[in-house]
């Protein structure tokens, strides 16, 4: 199945909040990454209303290959991008990245580890095997 396809079927969950407050409202998909502030400002005017984000909300924005995001975020509306080295953006990275924005830095790493993990922890748990922690620990 293709990113996108993916997506698509995960696309009703835009208001989706993490234990710690913040909120996943919306993600973009087949944006050009040649677009500024502004112009993905415009984008969303359409689907998400930019004055009612609170802190630590967050609108994202992926490339039609899946190699690149752009993420706005409702703490003083900043705008982060990062790239894939290799490799495409894990989907279900995505609704954890909100809890990993450090000082208008996203931590993607961060969010693919708990991702990871959960999704691991969810396999094994229905094998009776071994869970981890996200310090890699067996719990």
């Amino acid at each position: 199945m293709r990113y996108d396809q993916w997506f698509k079927q995960k696309e009703n969950r835009r208001d989706v909040s993490s234990p710690r407050g913040t909120r996943l409202l919306h993600i973009f998909y087949d944006v050009t990454m040649s677009n500024g502030h502004s112009g993905l400002s415009e984008l969303c005017k359409r689907k998400v209303s930019l004055d009612n984000m609170k802190p630590g909300d967050m609108i994202i924005f992926i490339n039609s290959s899946w190699t690149a995001m752009k993420a706005l975020t409702g703490s003083k509306n900043v705008l982060m991008h990062h790239k894939m080295e290799s490799g495409h953006i894990n989907p279900d990275t995505l609704i954890h990245l909100p809890e990993f924005v450090n000082g208008g830095k996203l931590d993607y790493q961060g969010a693919n580890r708990v991702a990871i993990t959960q999704r691991y922890n969810k396999w094994a748990k229905e094998r009776g095997l071994s869970l981890y922690d996200l310090t890699g620990q067996i719990t």
